[in-house]
């Protein structure tokens, strides 16, 4: 069986190097490759703007060659592994992610999402870039990037001090105030370990 690509496509303006860097790819393998963009219950909810990005990106993937769906799905990893299986799908590409690893403890990563959906098709995150080509945007599945040690010690550190405070304010105050502590916590977590990863 050949090589066939998928790139989940989204209104994001990142979208664009990826499904270029996808076309790279399929063109260095030789293989036809597929832009997709889930239709989730939140698409009804997007705006304007997003819904015209979303246009343009796959009109974008359709004059380079690609083939546009949209499969639709309560969750965009299950509708893409749903897809891939039935299309026999080998590389399916994401765009990383731009924001901290604060973000996906607190909102979920659907990065990761789909990486424990996919079974055994590999699943590529990489970065775009206007002037990315095969070899940087990466033939062979990456590694898994393993945080710094430091990162665990502030996050258990903090987590600890939140608690704490926590405990204090549940004495004399309700559930919401509690809840209020822990959201504080995650907002001074994320610059601290925002620095962390640019200067480590």
């Amino acid at each position: 069986m050949g090589e066939k690509l998928l790139v989940c496509v989204g209104p994001s303006p990142l979208s664009e190097p990826v499904i270029r860097a996808t076309l790279r790819m399929a063109a260095h393998l030789h293989a036809p490759w597929v832009a997709a963009y889930v239709e989730t219950p939140q698409h009804a909810y997007r705006s304007s703007e997003a819904r015209a990005h979303l246009t343009q990106n796959l009109r974008l993937a359709e004059s380079l060659g690609a083939e546009v769906v949209t499969p639709s799905g309560d969750r965009v990893a299950e509708a893409l592994a749903v897809y891939a299986g039935r299309n026999r799908i080998t590389r399916s590409i994401l765009g990383k992610p731009a924001h901290t690893r604060w973000h996906d403890l607190v909102f979920g990563s659907m990065v990761d999402e789909v990486i424990r959906a996919s079974g055994n098709i590999d699943v590529y995150a990489i970065r775009g870039g206007a002037d990315m080509g095969v070899e940087s945007a990466g033939l062979l599945p990456p590694t898994t990037e393993q945080p710094p040690p430091m990162h665990y010690g502030m996050g258990v550190l903090i987590l600890l001090l939140t608690t704490l405070l926590a405990a204090a304010v549940d004495r004399h105050f309700g559930l919401t105030e509690v809840i209020m502590v822990y959201l504080l916590g995650v907002v001074l977590g994320v610059r601290p370990l925002s620095l962390c990863t640019l200067h480590g």
